[in-house]
C-alpha cells in the first residue's frame, strides 16, 4: 500500500512538473487568462477594500464613476444615406471635449433595400480608415453594425463616417437596364450613435448632465419668467443639433432646470433632488457641448460663408450618369440675420472624352436658376450665381447637379464612372441690396437689435410652450442679443392669445405714442405654404382683422414689437 501511494505521488509531481513547463514553455492561453484572472480579481479586491476603509486613495482625491454618453446622428429629422450605385456620403459625429474616454463605438443602424436580383457592398470607414465591408441582400433588410472605436479616433472633436456603396440592380447583366443604377437605397437611421465611456467624479452635477439621456427634459417652469427662459433655452438646444423635450414634472432623474443667472459660482448644479440646473448661456453651452449631434451654425462666423460651414459633402464622389449636392441654409443661421444675394460655385470634376460636355444646373427652393453647358475637358468649373431674395424663405436649399452627357458607345456598354467635388471655395455672400419687408427685414432686424427681450403675457401648456420654441429656432437670430432684462431699448417677442392682440392694437389706436413702433404677429402657416410659420404685419389693420378672425381662443402668436423711434 506504501509503495502505491508513492507511485501516485511521483506521477502527479511528473504531470505538474510536465504542465508548468509546457505553460512557460510558450505564451498559451491559459497563461494568458490566468494571469489576467489573478490580476482583475486581486484589483477587484484592491478597489473593493479602499471603497470600504478609505485606504489606498487620497483624501482629496474623488470617487469616480463610469458615465456612459450616447452622441446621436445628426440632422435628426432629415433623411441620411446612399442611393443607387455608386454613391457615397460622410456623417459627422460630435466629440465632447472631456479629457478623455474609456471607450468609444459606434453602434450604426441601417435600413437597406436592394432592388430583386441585384448586388452590392457597403463599405464603412472611419476618419478615412476602412472598418467594415458588408453584403447586401435583396429585399427589405436591416444591419446593424458595432465598430470600436481607437483612442487615436476620439482625439479631434469629430469622428467621420463615410459610407460607400457600389454594385448592380441588373441581376449583373452586360447591359444595364438604368444608367443611373437606382434601384437600391441604404438609410442610416436616426438612432445610429456614436457610444463613448468616461471617467467622471461621482458626485459631479456634471456627470449626471453627461449621463442625461436624450432627449433631455427640460421643465417648463410654474412662472412665466421661467417658462420664457425654458423656451429660449430649447430652441437653442434645437439649432445646436440636441434633442429635448418640455415637460411640466419638476420631479425625476434627468430633470433639467434653465436659469438665467449669469452669476452664478458654477454653470452647471445639481440640488438634493436630482434635478440638474444649468445656470445661464454658460450651462447651456456645457449641454451643448456634451449632448451635441450637430456643429456651430453659420452664423457663428462672418461673410462670405463657405459651403464647408453648410454641408458635409465637400469630398470627390464618383458617379454615373449625374451628381448632386444639397446646400441648406436657415436665414436666422447666417450672421447678421442677412439674406445671400450671390453664390459662387466651384466644382472640380474628372476629365470627360473628346467632345463631351457637362451640363450644369442650379436650383433655389425649387426655381431653376441657371443651366450651363460647360467643356468636358476643363476640371475646373466656376459659376456665380445671383440670388434673388424674393426666392428666399426662412429655411432654404441650393441644388447642384452635374450632369455626364457622355453618351453610350453601345447598347451595351456603359460609359466608366465620372468624379467631382464640391470644392469648399464655393460660397455664399450678401453684398447685394436686402429685403424692406417680410421674414427677411424681421430677421435682420431682430439681428442687429440692441437687445431681444422674449415673455409671456400669462402661463403656457406643455403643448403651447413647445411649439413657440419650435417656431423661435426657425426665425429668432442665432446671434441676437438675448436679455431677459434689457439696459436700453430693446425688440420685445412676447406670448401672447387672441384676446391680447385685440387689446393691443385697441391701445395703439388710442395712443400715438404706442403707434410708433413696428409690430409683428408670428403664427402657425394659415394653409400649406413653403414656410411653416405665419408673419402679419399689425399696422395693417385689414391684415391685424384678418388674423384676429383666424386665430382661435386656444391659439397663441409670439408678438414681435420694436421699440418706439426717438
Amino acid at each position: 500500500m506504501r509503495d502505491l501511494l508513492r507511485l501516485l505521488a511521483i506521477a502527479v509531481l511528473v504531470f505538474a512538473i510536465v504542465g508548468f513547463a509546457m505553460i512557460y514553455s510558450r505564451d498559451s492561453a491559459f497563461r494568458y487568462g490566468l494571469a489576467s484572472f489573478l490580476s482583475g480579481t486581486g484589483g477587484a479586491i484592491s478597489r473593493g477594500f479602499s471603497d470600504l476603509t478609505g485606504l489606498g486613495r487620497g483624501s482629496d482625491e474623488p470617487a469616480l464613476e463610469t458615465a456612459s454618453l450616447r452622441i446621436m446622428r445628426p440632422n435628426q429629422t432629415a433623411w441620411v444615406g446612399l442611393t443607387g450605385f455608386p454613391d457615397q456620403t460622410a456623417v459627422h459625429f460630435s466629440v465632447p471635449q472631456l479629457g478623455g474616454y474609456q471607450q468609444g463605438l459606434l453602434d450604426l443602424r441601417f435600413d437597406v433595400q436592394l432592388a430583386e436580383g441585384g448586388d452590392g457592398l457597403l463599405s464603412i470607414a472611419v476618419n478615412g480608415e476602412r472598418r467594415s465591408e458588408i453584403v447586401l441582400n435583396t429585399g427589405h433588410n436591416a444591419y446593424d453594425v458595432e465598430l470600436p472605436l481607437t483612442p487615436a479616433d476620439l482625439l479631434a472633436d469629430r469622428v467621420v463616417v463615410e459610407l460607400s456603396a457600389r454594385g448592380t440592380t441588373n441581376s449583373g447583366q452586360i447591359c444595364p437596364s438604368d444608367s443611373a443604377n437606382s434601384g437600391s437605397a441604404v438609410s442610416l437611421l436616426p438612432e445610429s450613435a456614436l457610444v463613448l465611456t468616461t471617467l467622471q467624479a461621482a458626485d459631479d452635477p456634471e456627470t449626471a448632465l453627461i449621463a442625461a439621456p436624450d432627449p433631455l427634459q427640460l421643465y417648463l417652469g410654474a412662472d412665466t419668467h421661467s417658462q420664457a427662459v425654458t423656451m429660449w433655452a430649447a430652441q437653442n438646444l434645437t439649432r445646436a443639433g440636441v434633442s429635448s423635450v418640455i415637460v411640466d414634472d419638476a420631479s425625476g432623474p434627468g430633470r433639467i432646470v434653465v436659469t438665467d443667472q449669469t452669476d452664478a459660482p458654477e454653470a452647471v448644479e445639481l440640488d438634493v433632488g436630482g434635478t440638474i440646473v444649468l445656470n445661464g448661456s454658460q450651462g447651456l453651452q456645457r449641454a451643448i457641448g456634451f449632448h451635441r449631434a450637430d456643429f456651430v451654425p453659420a452664423g457663428t462666423g462672418g461673410w462670405p460663408i463657405s459651403v464647408a460651414r453648410l454641408t458635409t459633402e465637400t469630398l470627390a464622389r464618383n458617379f454615373r450618369g449625374s451628381r448632386r449636392w444639397t446646400i441648406p441654409y436657415n436665414i436666422a443661421d447666417l450672421p447678421g440675420g442677412l439674406t445671400p444675394t450671390r453664390f459662387d460655385l466651384a466644382l472640380r470634376a474628372s476629365r470627360l472624352a473628346d467632345g463631351n460636355e457637362w451640363m450644369l444646373r442650379i436650383s433655389l427652393n425649387g426655381n431653376l436658376l441657371r443651366t450651363e453647358r460647360l467643356p468636358g475637358d476643363n476640371p475646373d468649373i466656376r459659376l456665380p450665381v445671383e440670388l434673388p431674395t424674393e426666392l428666399q424663405r426662412l429655411s432654404n436649399a441650393l441644388l447642384v447637379e452635374l450632369i455626364d452627357t457622355s453618351p453610350n458607345q453601345s447598347i451595351c456598354r456603359a460609359a466608366p464612372d465620372a468624379q467631382a467635388q464640391l470644392l469648399p471655395e464655393s460660397r455664399l455672400s450678401a453684398s447685394g441690396a436686402q429685403p424692406v419687408d417680410g421674414w427677411s427685414a424681421l430677421v435682420r432686424e431682430l439681428a442687429e437689435a440692441e437687445f431681444v427681450v422674449p415673455g409671456n403675457h400669462g402661463l403656457l401648456s406643455v403643448h403651447q410652450a413647445t411649439r413657440v420654441a419650435a417656431a423661435l429656432a426657425q426665425f429668432l437670430p442665432v446671434d441676437a442679443k438675448v436679455a431677459f432684462m434689457a439696459d436700453g431699448p430693446a425688440m420685445t417677442l412676447t406670448v401672447v392669445d387672441r384676446e391680447r392682440i385685440a387689446e393691443i392694437l385697441q391701445s395703439r389706436e388710442r395712443d400715438a405714442e404706442d403707434a410708433r413702433g413696428k409690430l409683428w404677429a408670428v403664427t402657425a402657416a394659415p394653409s400649406a405654404t413653403a414656410d411653416t410659420l405665419g408673419l402679419t404685419d399689425l399696422t395693417s389693420g385689414d391684415a391685424a382683422a384678418a388674423l384676429l378672425q383666424q386665430m382661435r381662443a386656444t391659439n397663441v402668436a409670439i408678438l414681435v414689437q420694436s421699440p418706439p423711434l426717438q
